[in-house]
């Protein structure tokens, strides 16, 4: 029975030290997903050096139309609908291709606490007029297209 009570401490010390012990792997998936954090919600838009230079913007919420942003609210009301993680395979004067995530609410029993659907889209930006692209179409993978007007 003095061996048990002498060991038990020991072992109860043991699993401390370990538990307290940093883990390279807790480490490095802290870091990855800090590092996903500051890019999936960075405010900063993406911008390959190698697309050409276009002046033809898309308009946000806020009316501040931008070139290349990484996230697109298709519903300013709520922002219900939106498209984020976008990254873009080309934006020229005439149109714009890219792929990104959907999010939306269900809204059942009610869309503030519902909760949110996503998947992968690919979207097509157009018929630009007075240098804003007024057309966004998004296709889900393996679905129908559905075309919608941007405000201005």
């Amino acid at each position: 029975m003095r061996r048990l009570a002498a060991v038990t401490p020991l072992a109860a010390v043991a699993l401390l030290a370990l538990a307290c012990t940093p883990d390279r792997s807790t480490a490095r998936t802290a870091e990855l997903v800090g590092r996903h954090d500051a890019e999936e919600h960075s405010p900063a838009e993406a911008a390959p050096t190698t697309m050409p230079v276009s002046s033809v913007r898309i308009a946000n919420c806020r009316r501040q139309p931008r070139v290349r942003p990484n996230e697109i609210v298709l519903t300013c009301a709520d922002a219900n609908m939106i498209i984020d993680r976008i990254t873009w395979d080309s934006w020229t004067d005439t149109g714009a291709t890219g792929r990104g995530v959907e999010s939306r609410s269900v809204c059942h029993p009610d869309c503030g606490t519902a909760p949110r659907l996503s998947f992968p889209v690919a979207i097509e930006l157009s018929a630009p007029l007075d240098g804003v692209f007024t057309t966004l179409t998004k296709t889900p993978d393996g679905g129908v297209s559905e075309v919608l007007p941007i405000p201005r």
